[in-house]
């Protein structure tokens, strides 16, 4: 079985230089598309960096950032998470046993953003960040966009605009009601991440 986790984050902004996540949210599932775990964090923002967009995005006030968890407390959920996911659910690929595989929607700047966080405080924290999963990553930005590297017309990217465009807005929301974790509010970073996984599965199939 192999297990891959997609990844999403709300920020402060989206300088890749200059903001920081203040959310970060992961879902765990498998090779059939079924959700084994989900995993969600705020953390106070580590910068003064705002962007007004960005805001108007995630809907988080400064008094609200201010009561997220500290970037220790952060970091120790972090890391606990995923060797717990890593310990329970290793990646048999069939010639060798790997890490979990990263999934996300425009990955270099989620990925950006955690080095923003993390590597701020050291460098090493991102780098321990990324240990946690194989080499191999998945990009559903780049799969959507693919074939116009080769010629094909220009297909938007962006996420939300993907869900409403392939029709998958009723299976997310279906399946972030039989999550668990609540009704998902749409926009946060655990919401979206089901949002990449259904994406996939849709790109998978076709």
């Amino acid at each position: 079985m192999r297990y891959f986790v997609a990844i999403d984050t709300e920020t402060t902004g989206l300088d890749l230089n200059l903001a920081v996540p203040i959310e970060l949210g992961m879902t765990l599932f498998n090779q059939d598309f079924k959700i084994i775990s989900q995993w969600e964090m705020k953390v106070q923002p580590q910068t003064d960096f705002r962007s007004d967009n960005a805001i108007a995005v995630h809907g988080y006030s400064e008094e609200m950032m201010a009561e997220f968890p500290t970037f220790n407390e952060f970091t120790e959920e972090l890391f606990k998470q995923l060797k717990t996911w890593n310990d329970t659910y290793p990646n048999d690929l069939g010639h060798r046993r790997d890490k979990l595989v990263l999934v996300g929607q425009n990955l270099f700047y989620d990925t950006s953003m955690v080095r923003n966080l993390l590597g701020a405080k050291n460098p090493k924290y991102f780098t321990l960040f990324m240990d946690q999963f194989d080499y191999h990553h998945l990009d559903t930005a780049m799969l959507q966009s693919s074939d116009m590297l080769f010629g094909g017309p220009w297909r938007s990217v962006a996420l939300q605009k993907s869900i409403e465009a392939r029709g998958l807005r009723d299976e997310v929301d279906e399946l972030c009601r039989k999550s668990g974790k609540g009704v998902i509010r749409a926009h946060t970073a655990l919401y979206d991440t089901v949002c990449t996984m259904v994406l996939l599965k849709d790109l998978v199939k076709k």
